[in-house]
This record gives structure tokens, sequence and C-alpha cells, in this order.
């Protein structure tokens, strides 16, 4: 496992995604997955702006997940921020020694609270999941690997079983043209090949390319991402 994920690391490439999210056929926001490479670490940052179901309403939700790793592609920090109504919860996380997991939880501008989680195995960000699975290894349908994730939404470390389902082919758009209403329409669209993540899912039907970045997921309640160009994703949602 250990080499599998260095192998890993090595082959990450720094790319960002843009994503519209949908609920039941609505678009509601919008989202980008960043990968950047330093020489001695990897940081992954995924951000999302919009509107998110909560109960029979879609409230008003931003979120940002930052998440540091070793060049040997093992979680280092993390820190997690989400407003939701006007009501920010922030979170960070911190490996000591490859052993402990410390967390805290920002209650207040003047007030934390904090503990301690004991480490057996290297930890990783839940986006980076499928990343680890695809570059470890050929993308041979059927392979699969045990994961230890760290859930920022309940503060521990999970084990998942994923492994590599059958492959389809998306027609995606990758770049934007502003029109004479100064609104956004499809300029060019590609077609990309991806293969359907499988095992502990958490009930999400993900598709993701040879990379391991996300192309399509979604939910059973109806949420749906959409990998697509910057300004589709992000000029329509500050235009609502």
């Amino acid at each position: 496992m250990s080499r599998r994920l260095t192998e890993a690391a090595l082959r990450v490439q720094p790319a960002s995604f843009y994503y519209t999210l949908s609920y039941r056929g609505e678009k509601i926001g919008a989202a980008v997955s960043a990968m950047d490479t330093l020489p001695a670490a990897l940081i992954a940052d995924e951000y999302y702006t919009g509107r998110f179901p909560l109960g029979d309403s879609l409230v008003p939700v931003t979120a940002r997940l930052r998440s540091g790793l070793t060049r040997a592609f093992r979680l280092t920090t993390m820190a997690f921020e989400v407003s939701r109504n006007g009501a920010a919860a922030r979170a960070t996380a911190t490996v000591q020694g490859d052993t402990t997991l410390l967390i805290t939880d920002r209650l207040s501008a003047d007030s934390a609270a904090t503990h301690v989680v004991a480490l057996h195995s290297a930890l990783l960000p839940p986006a980076l999941v499928a990343v680890a699975l695809m570059l470890g290894d050929d993308a041979k349908v059927g392979r699969g690997e045990r994961f230890v994730v760290f859930n920022p939404m309940d503060r521990k470390p999970e084990a998942h079983d994923v492994r590599i389902g059958r492959d389809s082919l998306f027609t995606v758009v990758d770049s934007a043209d502003r029109k004479p209403d100064s609104t956004w329409a499809v300029a060019h669209s590609d077609t990309v090949r991806a293969w359907r993540v499988d095992g502990d899912t958490n009930g999400i039907s993900a598709w993701v390319d040879r990379d391991g970045r996300v192309v399509q997921a979604s939910t059973p309640s109806g949420l749906l991402l959409q990998r697509t160009a910057y300004e589709l994703a992000f000029e329509r949602a500050r235009r609502r």
C-alpha cells in the first residue's frame, strides 16, 4: 500500500476542474477542485458556493476544504470551513508523528475544542481516494484498495474499500464563449473516458478520469455534480 501511494503521488499532475451542482434538475451552485504540486508536498483545495438541500429547503452554503499531503501521499494537515445561513463552523486536523491526529474545532473567534485520535495507518482526504485508486496502478476494472479516510464532517477516520468499476464515455464542456447579451454559452466539448468508483462510497455514484479526478457524481437524493467550463459554473452562480 505504501509503495502504491507513493507511486500515485509521483503521478499527480497540477490541475483545476470546475463543476455545476444541480438538485432535482435545478442548478444550485458551483464547485472547484484543485491540485497543486510542490517540491515536498501536495496541496488539494475543494470549494463550493451556492445553495444546498437542508430538510425541505435550499439554504445558502459556502464550504472550503484544504488538505496538505506529503510526496508519499500521506495526509499531514486539513482545514475545513463551512458557512450555512450565516453561521460558520471551522475545524483543523494535524497528523503528528504518523500516530496521532490532533483535531481542533473552532467554536468561535476566541474558543476552541481539541481532541486526539490514535492513528494506525496513513490518512487520505475524501476527494483524493479516487486519485490514489486510479494512479496507484493500472486502471483495471475490478482492482480494489482499502484506504483510511478522514471525514471532516464526522471528525473521524473511516476505512473505505473501493474498486474500479466499469468505464464509459462522457461529453464534457471544456470552454465557453460570451454571447452578445453577456451570458455564457458552450464553445467546445470533448469526450472523456471515465471509470465508476464502486464499493464504500456512502451512496455516491462517482465517475472519475484516468487521474482520479471527478467527471460526474450523483446521489440518490437528486444531487448531480458535473464537470464544465469555469464560466458556465461560476459566472452563472454569481448571477443568482
